[in-house]
C-alpha cells in the first residue's frame, strides 16, 4: 500500500495515544473487531472532522447511514494483518507504515460499497480530504496536511455514583461527579482512588478543563 500520509504530532506510527485522536461518533459507525483492533473508530482529529462531514452528505444525499469500521489501527492490528496475509503488501501495509497508522485512512464496510454508492464516493471524495485507494473501494485515505485541531474528548462512563478519575499533563489527577472536583496529592490518594473507581481517564489539558467543568456544573461526564 502507498503511504500518503505522514507523521504528526511527533507521534509513531500505530503508536499515537488515544487522547490524542477523535472518535468518530455517528450512526453506522461500529468498530472491526481483530487482534489489536480498538472498541471504536478513531481518526486523526482533522481527518475525522472531514469523515463526519463526508457521512452527513452520504446521508443527506441517500437517506441512509454508510457503514465505517476502521479508522486509526494499532501496530499491534497493523502486525496482525501482516502477518495474517502473509507479508503481501498487496493486501497490507508493512507494519509502521500504514495511512490507519496515522489515523489518516478509513474503511467502510465491504456491503455497503454497491455501485451507486462507491460512484458517490468517488465524485465526492475530494471535497472532504479522501481518495480511494487502488483496487480496495472500502479505503479511503486521507490526503490533506495535517491542520492542528483540537481532538474531542474521549466518552467517559462514569460509575453509578458519576465519580470518576481524571488525569491530564500539567494537571493533578483528581475525583469528578455531579457537582463535585477533588484533586489527589498523592500517589497514596491516587491508588486508593483508582481501586474503587477504576483507572484514570487521561486527556490532554483542554480535556480535563472541559471534564472538571461539566462535573462542577453538576453533570455526569459523558460526552
Amino acid at each position: 500500500m502507498s503511504v500518503l500520509a505522514t507523521g504528526w504530532g511527533g507521534y509513531s506510527n500505530g503508536e499515537i495515544p488515544l487522547e490524542a485522536l477523535t472518535i468518530v461518533d455517528y450512526p453506522g459507525v461500529v468498530a472491526n473487531s481483530f487482534p489489536g483492533s480498538l472498541a471504536k473508530v478513531y481518526m486523526r482529529p482533522d481527518a475525522a472532522r472531514d469523515l463526519l462531514s463526508w457521512l452527513k452528505a452520504f446521508r443527506s444525499h441517500f437517506g441512509a447511514y454508510l457503514r465505517v469500521n476502521e479508522g486509526y489501527r494499532t501496530l499491534e492490528g497493523q502486525n496482525y494483518w501482516w502477518e495474517y496475509w502473509n507479508h503481501n503488501p498487496d493486501y497490507a501495509a508493512k507494519p509502521g507504515t500504514s495511512n490507519h497508522g496515522w489515523g489518516a485512512a478509513v474503511d467502510f464496510v465491504q456491503a455497503d460499497m454497491t455501485s451507486a454508492n462507491l460512484a458517490w464516493l468517488r465524485s465526492t471524495c475530494a471535497t472532504y480530504g479522501f481518495a480511494v485507494y487502488g483496487n480496495e473501494n472500502w479505503h479511503f485515505n486521507y490526503t490533506r496536511a495535517y491542520s492542528p485541531v483540537e481532538p474531542t474528548a474521549p466518552e467517559v462512563e462514569a460509575d453509578d455514583d458519576g465519580m470518576v478519575v481524571i488525569a491530564a499533563p500539567d494537571r493533578t489527577t483528581a475525583v469528578i461527579g455531579p457537582g463535585y472536583y477533588r484533586t489527589l496529592g498523592t500517589d497514596e490518594f491516587v491508588s486508593a482512588a483508582t481501586v474503587l473507581l477504576g483507572p484514570a481517564h487521561k486527556g490532554t489539558t483542554r480535556q480535563y478543563d472541559v471534564w472538571k467543568a461539566v462535573a462542577l456544573q453538576g453533570q455526569s461526564v459523558r460526552f
